[in-house]
């Protein structure tokens, strides 16, 4: 139940932050593009694409995601407002007596980022307000909002980070692929998602760098959060049958001592981490305690063998038969085929049971990149969720890109919504083909759940996405997106596609057109629908 790569958030903290806080990255801050996109922050994705056989060069800068010398202080604030006009011929998603609508979404929003010599920070926030011509029960206010921060409070000693969001989900996770935007009142779940990590550092001279940090995050959600009802009733422990989501706290310590190079060809880092997990009223909560030594063989300048060993224990307040108290381990290697590529994957045995877990970023060309990803582990939704906050960076209003391939990125994993204590197994893989004026995406995403309180069906869900962008002149923009998805329990099938059209009317008004079509088909009795929309968008930014 590893929750690794902790870069946290609270945001009641952020003041605090932003007037006494060196950031350990940089911001890409700079003007607008030509669609009113603020600028996307580079990838930090140093675990991914570090060379295996020396540490972060500071003025190492390549791809947006090495850390460059830092500038002089800066601040930016961009203001925006969007109004759009959806015209659809299905409001309320039915397979029968389909209802039109004409649905008016205000959105403002702003993006604020920070790069000072003691702080980094980035943060979009866009309420969401939709009102409906004829189906008023669906009128709703919806909140958006991706943030980070990384403080100095005392250099090479003392930081701060936190990381938030917030963001809405499919509360079955059946619709993928499907707008949020487009998602009727009873199928919307509000996550809300927080962490926050005082961090103290310390460099011992003959024996290597200390770190101790502690990490406070909080789940919590608003809107559908009812037991799902494609669950199979079962009795358990007194439960009674299927659990609504519930709020969660996450409190860990953890301390780690990497020895940096011992010799020419080996390096050290050992590992203590203690964490607890309560869940409000529900399944799910546990504890977790890990002591680990991982050592790194460097045999070439591109390769090394990764070796880990320790002991583990998982307690779980209401699913004692999941218990584990035994050695955890693990074995693989990291390849490094050129400047741009990093391959790794390693077996052991994880959370008391054996898997692999891996991730390759692969330069084919320089105009063709692969990616893929698989990981397997022992998890509740909200932790789950919290996990995938940590791998995420903040992309153009408030999108969310995952942080080693730069593509959208889910938080909540397109699964159902609902308390459990689950295997989960991810695996990801995406394509991407850019010669200007044309971009091509393809990502595919397969995702397993198994229940270990039988209290959920296990699920699994798979799908892809092909998207392509194209610039048609210096002041238009296409994209055309095509994605489809198939979920196991509830055996529906979404397809979804959508083509859009933007014009830059100046350099701070945008104007968009967009239809889409969406087609959520069930064999099992559950949903189907057809929806076609028509969208209007006009953005100002200021």
């Amino acid at each position: 139940m590893r929750h690794t790569r902790s870069l946290a958030v609270l945001f009641g903290a952020a003041a605090f932050i932003g007037a006494v806080s060196p950031a350990t990255a940089q911001l890409s801050l700079g003007p607008l593009d030509n669609n009113g996109d603020g600028p996307i922050p580079p990838v930090y994705a140093q675990g991914l694409r570090q060379n295996v056989d020396r540490p972060l060069a500071p003025n190492d800068v390549e791809q947006g995601d090495k850390l460059p010398p830092k500038g002089p202080p800066l601040w930016q604030v961009i203001p925006r407002a969007q109004i759009t006009e959806e015209i659809t011929d299905n409001v309320r998603d039915a397979q029968t007596g389909r209802q039109a609508d004409l649905i008016t979404t205000f959105t403002p929003g702003v993006y604020i980022a920070a790069d000072a010599p003691r702080l980094t920070a980035n943060l979009d926030y866009s309420p969401s307000f939709q009102k409906y011509a004829v189906a008023g029960d669906q009128d709703n206010i919806s909140n958006n909002l991706f943030g980070t921060a990384i403080a100095t409070l005392v250099p090479d000693t003392l930081g701060f980070e936190t990381r938030g969001a917030i963001f809405q989900s499919a509360h079955t996770g059946t619709f993928g692929g499907v707008p949020t935007s487009q998602l009727t009142n009873n199928q919307r779940t509000d996550t809300y998602t927080a962490e926050a990590s005082p961090v103290l550092r310390h460099s011992f001279d003959t024996i290597g760098d200390g770190e101790l940090r502690y990490i406070v995050g909080e789940t919590w959600f608003g809107g559908q959060t009812g037991a799902t009802t494609n669950s199979t009733p079962t009795a358990f422990n007194g439960f009674g049958t299927t659990q609504p989501i519930s709020n969660a706290l996450h409190n860990e310590l953890r301390a780690t001592l990497d020895t940096g190079g011992v010799g020419k060809y080996v390096s050290n880092r050992v590992t203590l981490d203690g964490q607890r997990n309560d869940v409000d009223g529900g399944i799910g909560s546990n504890k977790e305690s890990l002591a680990t030594d991982e050592v790194t063989l460097h045999l070439r300048n591109n390769f090394a063998l990764v070796g880990s060993g320790g002991w583990q224990t998982l307690e779980f307040a209401q699913v004692p038969s999941q218990n584990y108290n035994g050695p955890t381990w693990y074995a693989g290697m990291i390849y490094e085929p050129n400047a741009d590529s990093q391959i790794s994957l390693n077996y052991g045995l994880r959370d008391g049971a054996k898997s692999f877990q891996g991730d390759m970023r692969y330069t084919i060309t320089p105009l063709i990149t692969a990616y893929a990803s698989y990981a397997e582990v022992t998890t509740t939704p909200q932790q789950a969720i919290l996990q995938n906050l940590n791998g995420a960076v903040l992309g153009p209003n408030g999108s969310v890109l995952n942080a080693s391939t730069g593509l959208p990125e889910s938080l909540n994993n397109n699964l159902s919504l609902q308390n459990d204590v689950e295997r989960l197994r991810t695996f990801q893989g995406s394509l991407v083909y850019a010669l200007e004026p044309n971009r091509f995406a393809l990502t595919g995403t397969h995702q397993e759940t198994n229940s270990l309180t039988g209290l959920v069906p296990n699920d699994s869900i798979s799908g892809g996405i092909f998207t392509w962008d194209r610039k048609l002149s210096p002041l238009n923009d296409l994209t055309l997106n095509v994605g489809y998805s198939a979920e196991d329990s509830g055996h529906t099938n979404t397809f979804s596609t959508s083509l859009a059209f933007r014009h830059a009317f100046s350099q701070t008004l945008f104007g968009e057109v967009d239809y889409s079509f969406v087609d959520v088909s069930s064999v099992a009795g559950g949903t189907n629908f057809l929806r076609n929309s028509l969208i209007f968008t006009l953005r100002k930014v200021f």
